[in-house]
Protein backbone atom coordinates (compact mmCIF):
# COMPACT_ATOMS: atom_id res chain seq x y z
CA UNK A 1 0.00 0.00 0.00
CA UNK A 2 1.75 3.11 -1.18
CA UNK A 3 0.45 6.19 1.49
CA UNK A 4 1.23 9.58 -0.45
CA UNK A 5 2.64 12.02 1.89
CA UNK A 6 -0.84 13.71 1.19
CA UNK A 7 -3.08 11.17 2.71
CA UNK A 8 -0.90 10.42 5.83
CA UNK A 9 -3.63 10.52 7.81
CA UNK A 10 -4.26 7.04 6.26
CA UNK A 11 -1.43 5.48 7.88
CA UNK A 12 -2.96 4.37 10.98
CA UNK A 13 -6.16 2.84 10.37
CA UNK A 14 -4.15 0.46 7.31
CA UNK A 15 -1.66 -0.16 10.57
CA UNK A 16 -5.16 -0.89 12.33
CA UNK A 17 -5.97 -3.59 8.90
CA UNK A 18 -2.55 -5.09 10.18
CA UNK A 19 -0.45 -3.51 7.17
CA UNK A 20 3.28 -2.63 8.48
CA UNK A 21 5.73 -0.17 7.60
CA UNK A 22 8.40 -1.58 5.02
CA UNK A 23 10.20 1.78 3.82
CA UNK A 24 9.51 5.38 3.47
CA UNK A 25 10.67 8.05 0.90
CA UNK A 26 10.22 12.18 1.33
CA UNK A 27 6.57 11.92 -1.01
CA UNK A 28 5.68 8.41 0.43
CA UNK A 29 5.62 5.30 3.39
CA UNK A 30 5.07 2.13 1.50
CA UNK A 31 3.15 -0.63 3.75
CA UNK A 32 2.79 -4.33 3.28
CA UNK A 33 0.62 -7.11 4.77
CA UNK A 34 1.33 -10.70 3.66
CA UNK A 35 -2.03 -12.79 3.78
CA UNK A 36 -1.09 -16.06 3.51
CA UNK A 37 -0.29 -17.77 6.97
CA UNK A 38 3.33 -18.75 5.54
CA UNK A 39 6.28 -15.98 6.02
CA UNK A 40 6.24 -13.55 4.01
CA UNK A 41 8.94 -13.68 0.90
CA UNK A 42 8.77 -9.95 0.17
CA UNK A 43 12.84 -8.56 0.51
CA UNK A 44 13.72 -6.06 2.73
CA UNK A 45 13.91 -2.68 1.88
CA UNK A 46 17.92 -1.52 1.36
CA UNK A 47 19.51 -0.13 4.43
CA UNK A 48 23.14 -0.06 3.51
CA UNK A 49 24.64 3.28 3.31
CA UNK A 50 28.27 3.39 1.49
CA UNK A 51 30.82 5.65 2.35
CA UNK A 52 34.19 6.62 1.07
CA UNK A 53 37.31 7.72 1.51
CA UNK A 54 39.70 8.83 -1.33
CA UNK A 55 43.27 8.17 -1.29
CA UNK A 56 44.75 10.84 -2.91
CA UNK A 57 48.44 11.00 -3.56
CA UNK A 58 50.68 14.51 -4.95
CA UNK A 59 53.96 13.62 -7.44
CA UNK A 60 55.84 13.16 -4.18
CA UNK A 61 53.90 10.24 -2.77
CA UNK A 62 52.32 12.39 0.08
CA UNK A 63 48.65 11.54 1.11
CA UNK A 64 46.32 14.01 1.59
CA UNK A 65 44.48 13.97 4.90
CA UNK A 66 41.75 16.53 6.26
CA UNK A 67 40.87 17.03 9.92
CA UNK A 68 37.60 15.91 10.05
CA UNK A 69 35.38 19.17 11.26
CA UNK A 70 32.00 17.81 12.43
CA UNK A 71 31.48 14.44 13.55
CA UNK A 72 28.53 12.52 14.75
CA UNK A 73 30.85 10.96 16.92
CA UNK A 74 32.47 13.73 20.22
CA UNK A 75 35.65 11.36 20.37
CA UNK A 76 35.71 11.45 16.00
CA UNK A 77 36.10 15.74 16.27
CA UNK A 78 39.22 16.49 15.06
CA UNK A 79 40.70 13.47 14.04
CA UNK A 80 43.08 13.47 10.50
CA UNK A 81 41.66 10.98 8.31
CA UNK A 82 40.59 10.69 4.33
CA UNK A 83 38.92 13.03 2.73
CA UNK A 84 35.26 11.12 1.97
CA UNK A 85 31.61 10.44 3.38
CA UNK A 86 28.31 8.79 2.28
CA UNK A 87 26.94 8.17 -1.06
CA UNK A 88 23.82 10.14 -2.08
CA UNK A 89 21.00 7.52 -3.28
CA UNK A 90 21.52 5.94 -6.94
CA UNK A 91 25.04 7.39 -6.90
CA UNK A 92 27.83 5.19 -7.41
CA UNK A 93 30.78 4.71 -5.21
CA UNK A 94 33.24 5.70 -8.39
CA UNK A 95 31.30 9.79 -8.54
CA UNK A 96 31.20 9.49 -4.72
CA UNK A 97 34.62 9.40 -3.74
CA UNK A 98 35.65 11.74 -6.62
CA UNK A 99 32.15 14.23 -5.21
CA UNK A 100 33.33 14.00 -1.86
CA UNK A 101 37.58 14.62 -2.27
CA UNK A 102 36.30 17.94 -4.36
CA UNK A 103 33.83 19.13 -1.45
CA UNK A 104 36.14 18.69 1.21
CA UNK A 105 39.51 19.52 -0.47
CA UNK A 106 38.67 21.26 -3.39
CA UNK A 107 41.27 18.61 -5.56
CA UNK A 108 39.52 17.41 -8.55
CA UNK A 109 40.17 13.68 -9.02
CA UNK A 110 39.09 10.47 -10.57
CA UNK A 111 38.67 7.20 -9.24
CA UNK A 112 42.30 4.60 -9.96
CA UNK A 113 40.87 1.40 -8.69
CA UNK A 114 39.63 0.37 -4.66
CA UNK A 115 42.11 0.26 -2.02
CA UNK A 116 39.90 -1.30 0.72
CA UNK A 117 36.14 -2.53 1.63
CA UNK A 118 34.49 -2.70 4.88
CA UNK A 119 30.68 -3.84 6.34
CA UNK A 120 29.95 -3.11 9.99
CA UNK A 121 26.58 -3.13 11.15
CA UNK A 122 24.85 -1.36 14.08
CA UNK A 123 25.97 2.07 13.34
CA UNK A 124 24.08 4.84 12.15
CA UNK A 125 20.60 4.16 12.46
CA UNK A 126 21.14 0.17 13.97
Amino acid sequence: LKVPIKAAACVGPAAAQGFQFHHAKPEYVLLTRWLPESPSPLPKFSFTQIGVGGVVLNRSGEVLMVQERVSPIPAFQGIWKLPGGLADPGEHFAETVVREVQEETGVTGSLLGVVSMRHSHGFRFG
